[in-house]
């Protein structure tokens, strides 16, 4: 079954443009669009009886759901609008700043090194090759009785690549270091049990790999760390999880539309789908214009693939070049040199790569 063909007509996508930039564009069919929408009406009919008297059962609900597809108990999560806020909780929580010994990794997250420069605390970065044949025991090497937090990718974003966090996460714990996972293009993408796996803090989108509204993401914590976690906005609530339920008056309605997404797919299908068409894609960028450079061997582990270029412009003006040509595709920067990063989505079929490949060799 050629999933591309068949489900990109839900999305409502440009036919002119080939979406290989998951994530910002086309990322929720018009079904779990309606569903958010049925949502938002029942909460502007009568916003009061929602908030005060029904949301808190749906967000249960909700949670119920969304917790099944991660294969944890419901009550270790909560919703929050993103990996990047869920991040910053954990951050705020733990009160890390100056002082705090703190150990990342040359590939971790821009938003995650600012969050933690912002704080003051002591950063730690451990530079990880590509070709490290074991990428925990050289992180772990750096984790000492001083290190107040572990932070580690699930899938890095500037690199595409799945590190080893369950290894780090055992590895941390035997040393008494608390390890803080950013799973932000993990659901959807990877399947794994976080219930047997349970690390101390785990955040993950729900709005790019499992086909989620914007702003709906979740924060899985391990029950004895769960009362320490508060929210950065403090409202009429306290404890976990009603504080994150309602921090003021939201729109809640992408995390209520958030299963729905969930029923869509055959997920083995689908993931398979991904893995495949991202790998074919770039096999035909790496025929059509040659010197290909793809980073680790991830892609056909995964549903991305980050790809160096070059002799070509820097990564974001040649995605620019690339979106006047009829291509979005997204741009990400490692150790100074631009990368490109190609996904593979459900609506993604060949055709997108091989528009792709000429779009490249057009401004090359």
């Amino acid at each position: 079954m050629d999933l591309g063909a068949s489900i990109r007509p839900l999305w409502g996508l440009d036919p002119d443009v080939a979406f290989l930039n998951h994530g910002s564009f086309g990322a929720c069919p018009t079904s779990v669009l309606d569903e958010q929408s049925r949502y938002r009406a029942i909460l502007e009919r009568q916003p009061v009886d929602f908030f005060v008297r029904t949301s808190h059962e749906m967000l249960y609900e909700a949670r119920r759901t969304v917790a099944r597809f991660l294969r944890v108990h419901g009550a270790g999560l909560v919703f929050v609008p993103n990996a990047t806020t869920g991040t910053a909780t954990v951050l705020h929580s733990l009160d890390i700043g100056p002082g705090d010994r703190v150990v990342v990794t040359d590939h971790t997250y821009g938003a995650v090194l600012n969050a933690l420069r912002h704080r003051g605390c002591t950063l730690v970065v451990v530079p990880l090759e590509l070709d490290d044949p074991d990428p925990a025991a050289t992180l772990l090497e750096a984790v000492t009785a001083e290190t107040r937090l572990v932070v580690i990718d699930a899938i890095t974003s500037s690199t595409g690549w799945a590190l080893p966090w369950v290894e780090v996460v055992k590895g941390c714990r035997e040393r008494g270091v608390l390890c803080h996972v950013d799973a932000a293009h993990a659901p959807g993408q990877v399947d794994e049990d976080l219930q047997a796996l349970d690390p101390d803090f785990w955040v993950g989108n729900l709005h790019k790999w499992a086909y989620s509204p914007k702003g709906a993401a979740v924060m899985v914590v391990r029950e004895e760390l769960r009362e320490r976690m508060r929210p950065p906005v403090v409202s009429h609530f306290d404890g976990w999880p009603m504080a994150f339920d309602w921090p003021g008056t939201i729109d809640p309605t992408a995390y209520l539309a958030a299963p729905a997404a969930l029923e869509l797919f055959d997920w083995d299908q689908a993931r398979a789908h991904g893995r495949q068409v991202v790998r074919a894609g770039a096999e035909l960028v790496r025929d059509r214009i040659g010197a290909l450079l793809p980073l680790r061997d991830s892609g056909c582990q995964m549903s991305l693939l980050d790809v160096g270029l070059p002799d070509l412009p820097a990564a974001d003006a040649l995605r620019e070049r690339l979106r006047t040509a009829g291509v979005e595709v997204a741009s990400t920067t490692w150790r100074g040199r631009g990368y490109l990063r190609i996904s593979g989505a459900v609506y993604n079929d060949e055709d997108d790569y091989v528009r792709l490949a000429e779009a490249l060799a057009a401004v090359s």
